[in-house]
């Protein structure tokens, strides 16, 4: 006899018709690109480059504001310093959290506008551009802009739709102003944020009117600002030094080296993001200005944050030459974009017809790229390519031998600890002071008298060194010491030449001397 109540009418689903959990999937990838990256950063073998070191330089001596950039670069890296032991390993590491970070805020505002599995790709191409390979090894100023940039992207999108209690949204208010407010300690490009904020909200019609009247959103763009006035005022004191400098990047060169221009500026985006990706990346977002009121405004808002910033880059490519990295903070939005438009049929529907069969494909393009640049200095070492023009690690090598040779001159001086004066580059005397055991202050002599080159010539402190023993590293070994350092110094013998090999020619030379300071009237002060 048949037991029927053994029967049940409830079969298994069958295994493709189980939805796929994409927040799970991208919290496995998040964890998986992280512990890589912090394997490979442990046996990474290229030293700091030179702005990592002069940067660290600068977190040694705190302060509101510094030549280039505003001080959060230098107070990161004090307090990276200090928590890993002022070594490569423990600054880098920072890199590889804000990477990760960047990461996380680009599939919450994937998830946000267009679901889980957007989100997820969102977080996925973020992660496999292989410009990003650098960004998140490399401790630059870059790093932390993409992260503060990315997550301001993610709040004020909340705060502007105003959908949770008011509770949350003084929350997300506050989150907004920090994440702005360091932003703008951070790079000068974070400022343009809440003018971009406004523009968007101008244009995006129907309840824009309405949505301008949020105090929360006002409140958290106006306290963000003020984050800068200590710097505002430091730069006051110091001649506008900061903004000058940055005056220097807009110098045009005319519109006959537009095509040069531009196709230098191309050139690196396809390096950067991969050649699937940003042909996808600048035809959503750019084209998206274009269609403006074809656009829901979940697309207009991915576009004012990457199609106008991207455009008005473009258009400054006909008076001057871009800096690759410019287009950096915009790219978040650009990539949630455009795995808004390949995966949602709703988005944008004449580009989603033509470019969702691309989605998978450029990223698997772009995660070649990544593992190839991730592998090159391993290829570079086996072809025997160090130091040769190819090699991109070039500037990165031999850092920590140069100062291992030059303190090895300084051990056969009878003062080993006397003061280093560093003649050429600043960026030897930052590896010097990163490198050189004990980590000492390294005074870099101007390169022309009264001008300020770098954040050396603002600290000055020749008048500390008052008469005494100093050690001077004149680089290149073929420059002829400059004669205001000639007439501060009593007397001078040499000491050594302090030579490291890169490879393929290339080296880091310097001549070593032991003299005796009494500074003058002409020395810097």
């Amino acid at each position: 006899m048949i037991d029927s109540g053994f029967i049940r009418e409830n079969p298994v689903p069958a295994a493709e018709n189980r939805t796929p959990d994409w927040t799970a999937r991208f919290f496995t990838l998040l964890a998986v690109v992280t512990a890589l990256r912090l394997a490979y950063l442990a046996v990474f073998p290229c030293g700091l480059v030179g702005d990592e070191a002069y940067y660290w330089d600068w977190g040694r001596r705190l302060d509101w504001g510094y030549f280039s950039k505003p001080p959060f670069i230098a107070w990161m890296m004090a307090g990276a310093g200090w928590l890993g032991g002022d070594t490569v390993f423990g600054l880098r590491l920072w890199a590889v959290l804000f990477g990760s970070g960047s990461m996380l805020f680009a599939f919450f505002l994937g998830r946000r506008l267009y679901g889980e599995k957007a989100g997820f790709f969102a977080g996925a191409l973020v992660a496999a551009m292989p410009g990003a390979v650098l960004l998140n090894l490399l401790l630059t100023i870059d790093a932390p802009l993409v992260f503060f940039w990315s997550a301001a992207l993610y709040l004020f999108h909340r705060l502007d739709r105003g959908e949770e209690s008011i509770g949350r949204r003084i929350a997300v208010a506050a989150g907004l102003t920090l994440v702005l407010g360091l932003g703008h300690l951070s790079k000068q490009m974070m400022w343009l944020f809440p003018p971009l904020a406004v523009l968007f909200i101008l244009f995006d019609f129907g309840s824009s009117r309405d949505r301008l009247k949020n105090p929360l959103l006002w409140g958290a763009f106006g306290l963000s600002y003020l984050f800068l006035v200590p710097t505002f005022l430091w730069n006051a004191r110091h001649g506008w030094i900061t903004f000058l400098h940055t005056e220097h990047h807009f110098k045009g060169d005319g519109i006959a080296a537009f095509p040069k221009n531009l196709g230098g500026f191309l050139g690196m985006q396809l390096g950067a993001v991969s050649p699937i990706v940003v042909v996808l990346l600048f035809a959503v977002a750019v084209c998206g200005v274009f269609f403006w009121r074809r656009l829901q405004s979940r697309e207009r808002f991915l576009v004012t944050f990457s199609g106008v910033p991207l455009l008005v880059i473009l258009l400054l490519t006909l008076r001057q030459s871009i800096n690759g990295n410019w287009a950096a903070a915009f790219y978040p939005a650009g990539l949630v974009l455009v795995a808004g438009v390949c995966l949602r049929e709703d988005s944008f529907p004449a580009l989603h017809r033509r470019l969702w069969r691309w989605l998978v494909p450029g990223l698997w393009v772009a995660l070649i790229l990544s593992a190839l640049v991730y592998s090159l200095p391993a290829a570079v070492h086996l072809l025997g390519g160090e130091g040769a023009k190819y090699d991109p690690y070039a500037r990165l090598r031999g850092w920590d031998r140069f100062a291992e040779e030059v303190q090895k001159i300084r051990a056969t001086l009878p003062r080993v600890d006397a003061p280093v004066i560093v003649v050429g580059h600043r960026y030897f005397a930052s590896e010097l002071a990163f490198y050189l055991p004990g980590q000492p202050r390294v005074y870099h002599w101007p390169s022309s008298p009264g001008v300020i080159d770098s954040q050396y010539e603002l600290w000055g402190g020749f008048a500390e060194l008052e008469q005494g023993e100093v050690t001077v590293v004149v680089v290149g070994g073929s420059e002829p010491v400059p004669e205001i350092l000639r007439a501060a110094l009593g007397w001078s013998t040499f000491a050594g030449t302090a030579l490291v090999e890169v490879g393929n020619g290339r080296k880091i030379q310097a001549d070593v001397y032991r003299a005796f300071y009494i500074g003058g009237k002409d020395a810097p002060r």
